[in-house]
């Protein structure tokens, strides 16, 4: 993403210097939009096969600590059991639902 951004950006510059035109520059665009929208699309799937792993397990899987800000997380498995996990804050929000006090 920061490679695309930045040759927009330096497609903007050439394009106020009347260096290239606006199908260029809408090229250039497009591209960033398309990138973005791959990731985007990435990151979804991530999300996805991570909660159907979750849902396979049995258990919530923990983020490993010391991950670069913006990279996908590694998996760790928790230290909880599932059914200790299912007791948790799922378990209230059910109580909650059901008209429980």
């Amino acid at each position: 993403m920061p490679l695309r951004e930045r040759i927009v950006a330096l497609s903007q510059q050439q394009y106020d210097f009347m260096q290239i035109g606006t199908f260029e520059l809408l090229l250039a665009k497009q591209a960033e939009v398309l990138a973005y929208r791959d990731y985007l699309a990435t990151v979804h799937d991530y999300w996805l096969a991570f909660a159907s792993l979750e849902r396979a397990v049995g258990a919530r899987l923990l983020v490993a600590s010391g991950e670069e800000a913006g990279a996908l997380p590694a998996l760790e498995l928790s230290a909880r059991p599932a059914a200790e996990a299912a007791t948790g804050s799922d378990a209230a929000h059910e109580h909650h639902q059901h008209g429980g006090h």
